[in-house]
């Protein structure tokens, strides 16, 4: 059926769109609703029926099918099919009561343009139940309307916290659902500021203090991630990093939901509001549109972009290769502009990291110009060195190798940082990139060339970069933004102490016990070691009793104990959008009691006729029990 209630569309490009009679363009939504669960089940031996071990949803695709009507319907038209470059993501809001966040699953496209046009198009809701825009209020305290806890995203104001104070929330729904308050100080300084669920004790807290008018922002991206700010005179920050760890109160489950605003120590007056999430085209950034730069081999001049294309793929890395690839037609001009030798640049990245051509083909005459390269370290392939480097500084090391080698066009050294990290090991002979590599990935530094000036000013700048933790970088699956984490575990080759015998025969063996020879029980692993093949170096006055000779055996078996380790991994994808390259988070697992510090080591961007993804690949994190 074509739905008569209004559905307005409105992009996080920002284009907002109005479809229903009303508006003379009446659409079809299928489905509106109903939604599958996925059920995981088990069964035991003889056991009759399964056991329900864990119900998910998935997201729903929508068809939108909509139908141009009236005396306008060719404007309407041509409106909504200029609209339609902004369709990446955005909300949708039905029956002026309801939202749903899409993302584009399937291309638009008019089926006809007579009698009266069509056109028909996919929209992914990653939730897929529709969201109220009403809000259930309450009042905690009394003396002024100050705090607010919606069961979805809207703006209301109920009341001051003071001692003593609750209320109670009720959430309708069949689901939790997130909410978003503000919290303010209003005469003395407020510590640990937190919310607490009383029936359950789940909270949300701070590790911070409010100073008077200081306000703090507990809301929900328009991505649905968690996010916190705070305003102190005027300037907002983020201020995740204060989050408490052991927060878990981000939604109000079904039924109610008791709770209380409380904080640590002396304190003043606290209050708490809601701010406005999605509105009329409120909350939402304009999108950035990618653009591909091409430069000058030599100058670096601009000689034309591309922002057409049939698929994309971009790999940013800390100190990898990288690389990227392009597809596009073979029409006369991309043949002319995406010569070999050519830079390419994203217009939406920052510091600008430009990618030389090094390949192109094209298969036939029907077949996509297919175009790739690498990032301008690429170029340190092509220069060699012989030098021997050992026990020298990281940074200084790298780019004296670049200031030794032979020129190339518009390469110079940009800032030294001053990294304080020396290079123990030794390396040499090779190109310029391999010694990079080898020094980087020992001592966590990354390298790049980075493209720097405007116009006829442009340089390539060599510079190394090692971003520190920011506290904000933190991530964990009750926070919504660690996902698919998965991991293993395994102590069967684990050993802990090592017998290890050297020359000699029966009693007058040479023997020695290493390890934690003092672990007793089930914790005691223990390891044989023959180490008939160190023999004491009787030129020097060795004996199988010598402690020099001892010492040999001793450190032969400490070198096999490091390889009879616990084994043990943890992977796991991050849901976010401002990480870059070499930049170090915080991931946590509490259901393992596991916290690991993880750098970034490349960022790999994906676009094609389905959309845009954003991968981020992590290094070998270290983890730790918690």
């Amino acid at each position: 059926m074509l739905f008569k209630d209004h559905l307005k569309i409105v992009t996080d490009a920002g284009a907002v769109l109005h479809l229903g009679w009303d508006y003379d363009m009446p659409y079809f939504l299928d489905p509106l609703n109903g939604v599958d669960i996925d059920l995981q089940t088990a069964q035991g031996i003889n056991q009759t029926g399964t056991t329900v071990e864990r119900q998910s949803v998935s997201g729903v695709s929508r068809t939108l099918d909509v139908t141009f009507w009236g005396a306008h319907k060719l404007e309407n038209a041509n409106f909504f099919t200029r609209c339609l470059p902004y369709f990446t993501k955005g909300t949708l809001y039905f029956g002026d009561r309801y939202f749903a966040r899409f993302a584009l699953q399937k291309t638009p496209y008019f089926s006809s343009y007579t009698p009266d046009p069509r056109c028909s198009l996919m929209l992914y809701t990653p939730k897929p139940f529709w969201y109220d825009l009403t809000a259930v209020s309450s009042v905690l305290g009394g003396f002024r309307p100050a705090l607010s806890f919606p069961v979805c995203y809207d703006s209301h104001i109920y009341g001051i916290r003071q001692d003593g104070t609750m209320a109670v929330l009720r959430n309708d729904g069949s689901l939790p659902v997130p909410f978003t308050a503000t919290l303010s100080c209003t005469v003395t300084p407020v510590v640990h500021p937190k919310v607490v669920d009383l029936r359950t004790g789940a909270y949300i807290g701070f590790d911070l203090t409010l100073e008077p008018d200081d306000t703090l922002e507990i809301y929900r991206s328009t991505s649905d991630r968690l996010a916190v700010a705070l305003t102190h005179e005027g300037i907002t920050t983020n201020c995740f990093a204060a989050l408490d760890e052991d927060s878990t109160l981000t939604e109000l489950q079904p039924g109610d939901n008791v709770l209380s605003l409380q904080a640590g120590g002396e304190r003043g007056q606290l209050s708490a509001g809601i701010r406005e999430l999605l509105s009329d085209g409120g909350g939402h950034h304009p999108g950035t549109v990618m653009r591909l730069d091409v430069l000058d081999a030599d100058t670096l001049v601009r000689v034309g972009w591309v922002d057409v294309w049939v698929s994309f793929y971009w790999d940013s890395p800390y100190y990898s290769e990288g690389g990227f690839t392009l597809e596009v037609r073979p029409t006369t001009e991309n043949l002319q502009l995406l010569q070999e030798g050519r830079w390419v640049v994203r217009s939406d990245e920052t510091p600008r990291i430009p990618m030389r051509i090094c390949s192109r083909a094209n298969q036939n005459a029907d077949a996509n110009l297919v175009v790739s390269g690498y990032p301008a370290t690429w170029l340190l392939t092509k220069r060699v060195s012989a030098a021997v480097i050992k026990e020298q500084n990281a940074e200084q090391a790298m780019r004296g190798l670049v200031a030794a080698m032979k020129l190339w066009p518009r390469l110079e050294l940009g800032t030294e940082y001053g990294f304080a990290t020396t290079f123990s090991k030794q390396t040499s002979g090779g190109t310029v990139f391999d010694y990079c590599q080898t020094i980087g990935q020992a001592c966590d530094l990354g390298f790049r060339i980075v493209l720097d000036g405007k116009g006829a000013d442009k340089r390539l700048l060599f510079e190394c970069f090692r971003p520190t933790f920011d506290p904000n970088n933190r991530f964990s699956p009750k926070w919504g933004n660690l996902l698919n984490a998965g991991w293993s575990f395994a102590d069967t080759d684990y050993a802990n102490v090592a017998l290890v015998q050297g020359a000699g025969e029966g009693s007058a063996r040479a023997t020695v016990w290493v390890g934690d020879v003092d672990t007793t029980g089930a914790d005691r692993r223990e390891l044989y070691i023959d180490a008939r093949d160190i023999q004491p170096d009787e030129d020097s006055g060795e004996t199988t009793a010598s402690q020099r000779y001892l010492q040999k055996l001793a450190d032969r078996g400490g070198e096999k104990l490091l390889a009879q380790l616990r084994t043990g991994s943890i992977e796991f994808d991050v849901d976010d959008d401002v990480l870059q390259v070499g930049d170090v988070l915080s991931a946590s697992l509490p259901q393992l009691g596991y916290t690991a510090m993880v750098r970034v080591a490349d960022i790999i961007t994906q676009s094609q006729d389905s959309g845009t993804t954003r991968t981020i690949r992590l290094g070998t994190p270290s983890w730790h029990k918690t």
